[in-house]
């Protein structure tokens, strides 16, 4: 469940995991960011990143989407570099 700038939460089994949000480098456009979080999520899911990791990897991709208009067309390295700036969760 995303949670705007309050981050999200993933539920696995019984237990909630609380990802943080990353701060955008901008707000120009929040319209699916959180299908942006749910897509790097999966993404990050299925190249066997644990829970903790694929949050944090798609809380940078749905930021990197609030810096631009439209859907998210940037690539893999963008938000590794978004991520590596921002403070641990």
């Amino acid at each position: 469940m995303t949670l705007g700038g309050a981050g999200a939460l993933v539920w696995a089994g019984r237990r909630a995991y609380r990802v943080p949000a990353v701060a955008p480098r901008a707000l120009v456009d929040p319209t699916g960011a959180g299908d942006s979080f749910m897509a790097g999520y999966l993404f990050r899911r299925l190249r066997s990143d644990d829970i903790a990791a694929a949050g944090r990897f798609a809380a940078a991709l749905a930021a990197c989407k609030l810096a631009r208009s439209g859907a998210f067309t940037g690539a893999e390295g963008e938000v590794r570099a978004l991520l590596d700036g921002a403070p641990p969760g």
